[in-house]
């Protein structure tokens, strides 16, 4: 149950600070204590369903984030975000238009993949001995 917790902290407060909103503010809306805030995202407080399901709504968290949370992930994550806000605005617009870039090229070169794959194992499935590469 403590590895949950500390998945659940570290979800809300990479949503909160990529939503750029403080810790207070955050209370204030789902209406707790700052403290209690603190608490969850060091993995110590325990929220009530009613103030989960406003913070999972106000932070825009799929359940997915929260059930099947991958720390290293999220440690990352963290860091990348840490980074950038080091950075001037231009700056930040930059690093997305490249990270945009950069997702593209491997959502593409995901899909050639699969249909190169897929090609070649139509061969097979035909009763070939081998797909042919030269057809």
């Amino acid at each position: 149950m403590q590895v949950a917790k500390i998945n659940l902290g570290r979800v809300v407060r990479i949503a909160r600070k990529r939503k750029r909103i403080t810790q207070d503010y955050l209370a204030e809306k789902v209406g707790v204590q700052p403290r209690t805030i603190l608490e969850i995202e060091n993995g110590r407080g325990n929220p009530r369903f009613e103030n989960l399901f406003v913070m999972v709504r106000l932070l825009d968290i799929a359940p997915n984030d929260i059930f099947n949370y991958d720390c290293g992930l999220a440690q990352d994550t963290e860091q990348l975000f840490q980074e950038l806000s080091s950075f001037s605005e231009e700056e930040q617009r930059m690093a997305a238009a490249a990270a945009r870039a950069v997702l593209q090229q491997i959502r593409y070169e995901k899909e050639h993949c699969k249909e190169e794959v897929s090609n070649k194992t139509n061969g097979w499935e035909k009763g070939n001995a081998s797909p042919s590469r030269f057809a």
